[in-house]
């Protein structure tokens, strides 16, 4: 169960191994909360990836007529992932831990919650329907390139790994309806990292536990 604040580094391995993620709905109001909260901000001022560009664009207003055409730019223009796919492991881990960052509230994404099911909804489906993610292309900041990937594939731009655009099932959501203040938030997260890095810090907790019964022994 993902509400944004309870997912722990154990979990990790059973998420990994294909248990099924679920959304606990109560945790959508704080989903809103900071929807409301970005929408305040925005009507006031410039907020960047809201209402303007990102990056060296982040002083450019985007066109208020377009909104669907500002999301698109912004995830066609970094999903350029390069290397070696990732795992189907890593991807569904990734998906989960991304879920949990926007029930948190703090993603400012429009109508949170839908983000969140359709990012579950990935994690939870056969491996074939998930995202072809590639290793490397974003330099310092978040995993741009990996999350541009995954929105790309919720749109139907990208094939899924499977080599189709749609999931096999057809009883589950043919494309996401992404809204322009979604990209952004989609976007501006370590997930990836946090997925591949969970492992090690589980294997150092191990290490650290039995060089100290060790030492303790000796």
């Amino acid at each position: 169960m993902i509400d944004g604040r309870t997912l722990t580094l154990p979990s990790r391995s059973q998420i990994s191994s294909g248990a099924t993620v679920l959304v606990d709905e109560p945790a959508w109001l704080r989903a809103i909360d900071g929807q409301r909260a970005a929408e305040r901000m925005a009507a006031l001022c410039p907020l960047c990836g809201r209402n303007t560009g990102v990056g060296a664009n982040r002083d450019q207003v985007a066109d208020d007529h377009a909104p669907t055409d500002h999301a698109l730019a912004i995830l066609r223009s970094h999903a350029v992932g390069c290397g070696d796919a990732l795992a189907a492991r890593s991807i569904r881990c990734a998906l989960t831990i991304r879920t949990n960052q926007l029930l948190a509230g703090g993603s400012g994404a429009d109508i949170a919650l839908a983000l969140a099911l359709a990012l579950a909804d990935l994690a939870n489906g056969p491996e074939g329907d998930l995202p072809q993610m590639h290793r490397y292309g974003a330099l310092g900041t978040s995993d741009l390139t990996a999350l541009a990937e995954v929105g790309m594939t919720l749109l139907g731009e990208r094939p899924r790994a499977n080599g189709d655009r749609r999931p096999s099932n057809g009883d589950r959501r043919p494309c996401y309806a992404l809204r322009s203040v979604d990209a952004l938030p989609l976007v501006s997260s370590h997930a990836f990292t946090f997925a591949d890095g969970a492992p090690s810090c589980l294997d150092l907790q191990h290490f650290s536990h039995v060089a100290l019964t060790v030492c303790a022994l000796s």
